[in-house]
């Protein structure tokens, strides 16, 4: 009885369910506006997200392939200042600034000419302050840093022999010592003191403070080293040889080409070229030199000498041709017969 009574309820309820479902879809109640406009809107929102992420990297991405482009240091202050804010501009920042202090600026200070270092101390104070303000902006990454920390303090010890007016006794000088010391023992405390670069930058800011005398008297007296002008076109005449001491050549006459004598018209005649004699044919039995093959610079081989031949033996001596006899003498001449003899 129990258990056909349990049937009947739970038909009745399957029943009810089905036929509540029927009438919500003929009434149009069949879903829930306000779970419809929810999941919608996650819908959209989740677009949303996705196509910033997705945006945002692209940009990061071609942002990055463009600093690798980067050469000039012209062109790597238009760089940071296009990407203000992000890691790839102040990492533009931290090579401006190295470019400044180095070829920009202590590249600049042994020059012969006065306006190429007064540019180099100008461009050693502005990369300073630009590691300084560096250093305060890359406080979570202590590497760079202490990089930039380091990078100012020796910007300040190469501004220590300048001064800020015309001369070291009359001005204080641009850099100090003692504020490199004070950044050199700064950056010990952000690597660690106990580390092996924080001793070492411990023992550079104690030295530094302990020869701080010596340190100015250095740099100054490398800065007096200098010419204090310079004028690269110097038009100052040479002085002249004194007139009588060395003969002056005599140059030639210059010829006009039009008053030269004209080659005769007609063929030229060249006259043969001598041919060269013959070389003379080896002696038999003597050896060839093997040829050098082409492109060698081994020197030729020297031939070996001939063989010598058999003495030939004297030839013996010829007898002694008879001498000829000379002629006999002419039979001297008749005398001519007298006509008259004849008669008779």
């Amino acid at each position: 009885m129990k258990a056909e009574h349990r049937k009947e309820l739970e038909t009745n309820s399957l029943a009810e369910g089905v036929s509540t479902f029927v009438d919500r879809a003929k009434t149009g109640k069949l879903w829930d506006y306000r779970a419809i406009a929810l999941v919608l809107a996650l819908v959209a929102i989740g677009g949303v997200w996705w196509y910033a992420i997705r945006a945002s990297r692209k940009a990061n991405s071609m942002m990055w392939s463009s600093f690798e482009e980067v050469k000039n240091p012209s062109d790597l202050k238009a760089f940071a200042d296009a990407h203000k804010d992000t890691v790839a501009a102040k990492l533009a920042r931290v090579e401006y600034a190295r470019t400044l202090l180095g070829a920009d600026g202590l590249g600049r200070l042994a020059s012969q000419k006065t306006e190429d270092r007064t540019k180099g101390v100008e461009n050693i104070e502005a990369a300073r302050e630009e590691f300084l303000k560096l250093a305060d902006e890359f406080k979570k990454d202590t590497t760079l840093q202490a990089t930039c920390l380091t990078s100012a303090a020796e910007a300040e010890l190469a501004l220590v022999g300048y001064p800020k007016g015309a001369t070291l006794e009359t001005s204080e000088p641009r850099g100090s010592v003692d504020k490199a010391a004070e950044l050199y023992r700064k950056t010990a405390k952000i690597v660690g003191e106990k580390t092996t670069l924080g001793e070492n930058f411990l023992r550079r800011a104690t030295e530094l403070e302990e020869k701080k005398k010596a340190v100015v008297e250095a740099e100054s007296a490398l800065t007096k080293l200098l010419p204090e002008k310079t004028n690269p076109r110097d038009t100052t005449p040479a002085p002249k040889a004194p007139e009588g001491l060395f003969p002056s050549p005599k140059l030639p006459d210059v010829v006009n080409p039009a008053d030269s004598p004209k080659a005769p018209a007609g063929p030229v005649t060249v006259p043969p070229v001598p041919t060269p004699p013959a070389t003379p044919a080896a002696a038999p039995g003597t050896p060839v030199p093997a040829p050098t093959p082409a492109g060698s610079t081994a020197p030729p081989a020297t031939p070996a000498p001939a063989p010598k031949s058999p003495a030939t033996p004297p030839a013996a001596a010829a007898p002694p041709t008879p001498a000829t006899p000379a002629p006999p003498p002419p039979a001297p001449a008749a005398p001519p017969k007298d006509k008259d003899s004849g008669k008779k």
